[in-house]
């Protein structure tokens, strides 16, 4: 059969319906989105505090190692001086090591935010395609309903109702099957009232013919 071009037949119903599904799960959305907003903000408040803790720890570090460093030189006690040396060494050593885990902290916090980024985006499109997906599936309902209003309407105005068949996808067949059968027993009434009327006619005839 011919595939129907229009998605949008019956707009009160099918637009409405849409709109109230996709009001309903972005609501859903929205408390995820929400939930997962907070989460992310609270882990990488943590994060950010954890980093600003040790930066400060690091910077206290370096300056209890530099000022031990500056009085080995200054006493001038060589074996002093090598193992002031040897902490400088050691201390540079670990704060390269920290360092490292700062950054990390810092790529984490970084793809928490790119994450929470990418699901917001996705259930942004997702609550977009669901809505043409809701349009589509309404169109398997209004489709049918339309086809069954122009049959009723048809019998309705007196005209020879044609029955047209619905989509292989289409819904509410049983409903149009039932309404096509009402049609063909109305036709088939119909024919039986003419043949009636014809008979009565012809009978009217052949009496008065004769008197």
């Amino acid at each position: 059969m011919k595939k129907r071009s229009m998605v949008v037949i019956d707009r009160n119903f099918q637009l409405k319906l849409a709109r109230k599904v996709m009001a309903i799960s972005m609501a859903g959305f929205s408390l995820v989105i929400v939930f997962l907003v907070v989460s992310a903000t609270i882990t990488n408040i943590g994060f950010f505090k954890s980093l600003d803790d040790l930066n400060g720890a690091i910077q206290v570090q370096n300056n209890i190692v530099g000022s031990f460093v500056e009085f080995a030189r200054l006493v001038e006690n060589a074996q002093l001086v090598l193992a002031a040396n040897k902490i400088m060494v050691d201390h540079t050593r670990s704060i390269q090591i920290i360092h490292k885990y700062l950054d990390l902290l810092r790529n984490w916090a970084l793809r928490n935010m790119i994450f929470l980024a990418f699901i917001i985006l996705v259930m942004i499109l997702q609550g977009v395609c669901f809505y043409f997906y809701m349009l589509r599936v309404t169109h398997r309902i209004s489709g049918p309903v339309f086809v069954m209003n122009r049959y009723i309407d048809s019998i309705m105005r007196g005209k020879e109702p044609v029955a047209r068949e619905l989509r292989p996808k289409d819904e509410l067949k049983g409903l149009y099957n039932d309404i096509k059968k009402l049609g063909n027993a109305y036709k088939k009434e119909k024919e039986k009232n003419k043949k009636l009327r014809m008979k009565s006619r012809e009978l009217k005839a052949k009496h008065m013919a004769g008197d």
